[in-house]
């Protein structure tokens, strides 16, 4: 799992950046209608879309809301689940009580409104009872396996500035081993990089912490999924002007944001940093700026419980076309790198993974979106693609 945390908080610093637009308001007497459906009022409605760091007035529709939400629990969309995961009602119940999201008495839909948060919920237990723990027996045969001794192994983790006592599962340390056996490429040197957008240690370490828990337990689909979205967003590299992107292009730079945060599970302030004053700015305001008139760009990142892990600080400066440009080809190397570790790779392991949640597509930005966002959302795009490996698994002495 190490060896993609990197990689998603590089995805994230790209797309926080790209503010949100203002959408066509839902139609009120249609929303009252799927409210009554859903045994929901609009209060709750916002407050539990605000979870997902998601706004009412980003959607169009309520087709829209209703094909992000998916359907609520009932016994036919609970027994469907139960069926998916081979479980009787009773043992889905002690699962959710064990990891305390029931409390005993209380009756599952009362917990959950909606089958897709009971089913990420399930899926992460389930995946978490599976893994084996470290021990001196698991261990040992781990190392048989790689015809390594203990000594051989700690020395090629020290060698990726990486420790034994970083994972708890024997899955975890062989997917990290099964990588470091195998690449022989080169990586370039982020930490000039991430010092530039005034990330610290501390803050890469909560970063790290926050999508180690994010990710555990679903790593090769967190992997195929941000490749992914470089993939997408590389296509947007070289434009000089927002005026040269057609509605499809716009819908589709917003689909990224979107899928990455909420991939993510991450929050994003913004700010305006001048003579020492910190003005709060809003998504709305952010699409209309033309210039920076010498400010700074704060960005703060927190998880969705509100506890704050980083900020990065954008300048104008710092969006330069060349800058940009070279830094887009260093990083594109970054993921062809890891894009052939990953394919070299001799026993991939072949897990049921959960679908991706359905997202917010098809949005439009206002014909007043600044050129400024296009190119700060290009540049952090740019910064995810390539920060694969940063702290764990680069090369020693990169």
């Amino acid at each position: 799992m190490k060896k993609i945390l990197a990689s998603v908080l590089a995805a994230v610093m790209m797309v926080t950046i790209f503010p949100a637009t203002m959408f066509a308001a839902v139609d009120q007497t249609e929303l009252t209608a799927y409210l009554t459906e859903i045994t929901m009022t609009e209060e709750e409605l916002v407050e539990y879309l605000a979870f997902y760091d998601y706004p009412l007035e980003d959607f169009e529709s309520v087709e829209e809301l209703r094909d992000f939400l998916g359907p609520v629990v009932t016994e036919e969309t609970l027994n469907e689940l139960l069926q998916n995961y081979e479980l009787t009602k009773e043992e889905l119940i002690a699962l959710l009580v064990e990891y305390g999201e029931l409390e005993e008495g209380e009756e599952i839909a009362d917990a959950f409104k909606f089958i897709s948060d009971l089913d990420s919920a399930v899926y992460f237990y389930l995946e978490e009872q599976n893994y084996t723990p470290i021990t001196d027996e698991s261990l040992q045969q781990l190392l048989d396996e790689y015809g390594l001794t203990k000594e051989e192994l700690e020395a090629l983790l020290n060698e990726y500035e990486d420790s034994l006592e970083y994972y708890e599962y024997i899955e975890e340390l062989e997917y990290a081993l099964d990588f470091y056996m195998n690449y022989d490429g080169e990586l370039p040197d982020m930490s000039e990089f991430f010092t530039e957008f005034g990330l610290t240690e501390e803050e890469l370490d909560a970063l790290f912490t926050h999508f180690a828990e994010v990710i555990e337990g679903n790593e090769e689909a967190f992997l195929d999924q941000m490749l992914a979205l470089n993939d997408r967003m590389m296509k947007f590299e070289n434009f000089d002007s927002a005026t040269e992107l057609s509605a499809a292009d716009i819908a589709e730079l917003l689909s990224i944001y979107h899928e990455v945060l909420q991939l993510s599970q991450l929050k994003v302030k913004f700010y305006l940093v001048k003579d020492g004053k910190k003005e709060p700015l809003s998504l709305e305001a952010l699409m209309k700026i033309d210039y920076l008139d010498g400010a700074d760009l704060l960005i703060e990142l927190y998880n969705l419980q509100g506890e704050f892990l980083a900020d990065l600080v954008l300048t104008a400066e710092m969006f330069d076309s060349e800058l940009l440009k070279e830094t887009g080809e260093d990083l594109a190397e970054t993921v062809k790198v890891v894009e052939e570790v990953k394919e070299a790779k001799e026993a991939p392991k072949q897990a049921n993974k959960k679908p991706l949640q359905k997202t917010v597509k098809g949005g439009k930005l206002p014909d007043t979106a600044s050129d400024y966002v296009q190119n700060m959302l290009i540049g952090l795009l740019l910064i995810a693609s390539g920060v694969f490996l940063y702290r764990k698994l680069k090369v020693k002495g990169a």
